[in-house]
């Protein structure tokens, strides 16, 4: 499979990061996202982490800090697609520091898209992985109701528009039904209309899914709808 095709197609409790065994009924809320220690290097000058952080089931965060400071990376770590070097890390109280990206339940949606030209808008929402059988087509009807492409669906994605590229992109990525869904700069090739809009459709897309996002900015104001940020500087948490 070629690297646009896996990245396209990926969107387990055990002991997690608070310790061993069942929780008991007083124990606090098990966090969506943990990492403790986590790093790993991406070639041969930049290394990312360590990395410690605890994310709420639901929440809505940003990742901001410049160009080159590991945002992409970030998610791709926690998708599964950048190897982990050191570290742990748990979704929802299980280990997933070495699973791949395909058992991960995530959603994750590029700055560029990565849709396929040769396909349609229906194919490459249909691309990453199937619902379960009897409501592939419902679902994905659904979904193509819910981000206004339902008049797309036959079309090829060539002549899609900036932002039909994107609603297409975050189809595919929901389709997967993932826990947690990662957006990598998703309202920065947009004009300012657009991204008022995409935000807001951002915002209601995590309350109707019950999602947990991540979401990378250059700063804070490009990911107002955040609760909190994490703020990178060269690789680390600052």
């Amino acid at each position: 499979m070629s690297d646009q095709a896996q990245r396209a197609t990926f969107d387990g409790r055990s002991a997690g990061p608070q310790g061993t065994g069942r929780p008991s009924p007083l124990a606090a809320p098990v966090p969506a996202i943990a990492a403790r220690g986590l790093r790993a290097r991406v070639g041969e000058g930049f290394a990312l982490g360590p990395l410690s952080f605890e994310i709420p089931a639901g929440a809505y965060w940003g990742v901001v800090g410049p160009s080159g400071s590991g945002k992409t990376k970030l998610l791709e770590l926690l998708a599964g697609l950048l190897p982990a070097d050191a570290g742990e890390l748990w979704f929802a109280g299980e280990p997933v520091t070495h699973l791949p990206p395909e058992r991960r339940a995530v959603g994750f949606v590029y700055q560029d898209a990565l849709l396929f030209p040769h396909l349609t808008v229906a194919e490459n929402i249909a691309f990453a992985k199937p619902a379960p059988p009897g409501n592939g087509d419902a679902s994905l009807v659904q979904l193509a109701e819910e981000l206004a492409l339902e008049p797309l669906l036959a079309r090829r994605v060539g002549g899609l528009s900036g932002g039909e590229r994107q609603r297409v992109a975050l189809a595919r990525a929901l389709y997967r039904r993932p826990r947690v869904l990662l957006l990598d700069e998703p309202l920065s090739a947009l004009d300012d209309a657009l991204r008022a809009q995409t935000q807001q459709l951002l915002c209601e897309l995590h309350r109707r899914h019950g999602l947990t996002v991540l979401q990378t900015a250059h700063g804070a104001a490009d990911c107002a709808a955040a609760a909190d940020v994490l703020r990178l500087r060269a690789g680390k948490l600052v």
